[in-house]
């Protein structure tokens, strides 16, 4: 990703994943991409938020709250998945 995501900049899933969960992780599989991911419980999470747009620091403030994390650690850790998604094509970045 070549621009640094935005507080205010919404993230939604695209496409389709054939998903299911197990315990609090996700299996997820993309025919387009031909891949497979594995969501950990809160990689899981994020993505179960990000089903609707939602603003970095809506989902940010969600998660410091759930998790009890500090503010700084939590953005830090949510742009780097982000970014994963992103550069798979799994999510959408709308300024």
């Amino acid at each position: 990703m070549s621009e640094a995501i935005g507080d205010r900049d919404r993230i939604v899933r695209t496409g389709d994943l054939l998903t299911t969960e197990v315990d609090d992780e996700i299996v997820a599989m993309s025919v387009a991409n031909g891949a497979v991911y594995a969501f950990d419980a809160v990689t899981a999470d994020i993505w179960n938020r990000l089903e609707t747009p939602c603003a970095l620091e809506d989902l940010c403030a969600a998660l410091v709250q759930r998790y009890e994390v500090e503010e700084a650690e939590c953005r830090d850790a949510v742009v780097d998945v982000l970014n994963v998604l992103h550069a798979e094509g799994l999510v959408a970045i709308v300024r």
